[in-house]
């Protein structure tokens, strides 16, 4: 398993753009995926709020059905790109734990398997180490209202103290070494 992590560091979000078919993990959360979601939005964070908005309100069985997936998929990856898939989304889950309106990394951490608490505790460290490197920002991120504008947020930044993100343009700054 330490291959595995070493593979989500190298690969931890380095495919911004890319989104990945998440049908399989709207059935397994029971959630009921929202009309205006488009392919070409951010369809994990919008599936990462739907998931911890389910955990506020008490309802811990559709991300515990999700990350029972992704331990499946961990845990024997006949897909060859499972690993990233599986790391960008909980990565995009760490990102929606970290805004203000939705429950903490705190609360999911405990629902996480074996396979999954490795990618997450990489990502985490990935990210922290990238908020070492370059400075959070202040961003007023929290009032957007719009839900497409907001997912797209989500996925790409992690609040890191009250009001700093850490952006994907910062990751890529920290990967390519230009800090």
């Amino acid at each position: 398993m330490c291959g595995l992590v070493r593979l989500v560091e190298r690969v931890s979000m380095r495919l911004p753009g890319r989104r990945f078919p998440l049908d399989r993990y709207w059935r397994a959360s029971g959630l009921t995926r929202p009309e205006q979601l488009d392919r070409d939005d951010a369809v994990d964070a919008a599936l990462a709020e739907a998931l911890l908005a389910a955990l506020s309100r008490g309802d811990r069985w559709p991300l515990a059905r999700v990350v029972a997936v992704l331990e499946r998929e961990l845990d024997d990856p006949v897909d060859p790109d499972a690993v990233a898939k599986t790391g960008k989304f909980l990565e995009t889950v760490q990102n929606a734990c970290s805004w203000e309106h939705l429950p903490e990394a705190s609360s999911v951490v405990p629902l996480l398997g074996p396979n999954t608490n490795l990618v997450w505790t990489a990502a985490e460290e990935f990210w922290r180490r990238v908020a070492e490197a370059i400075p959070p920002t202040p961003k007023d991120l929290a009032s957007v209202g719009n839900e497409k504008l907001r997912w797209l947020l989500i996925a790409g930044n992690r609040q890191v103290g009250l009001g700093l993100y850490t952006s994907l343009a910062d990751v890529l700054r920290y990967e390519k070494g230009s800090i």
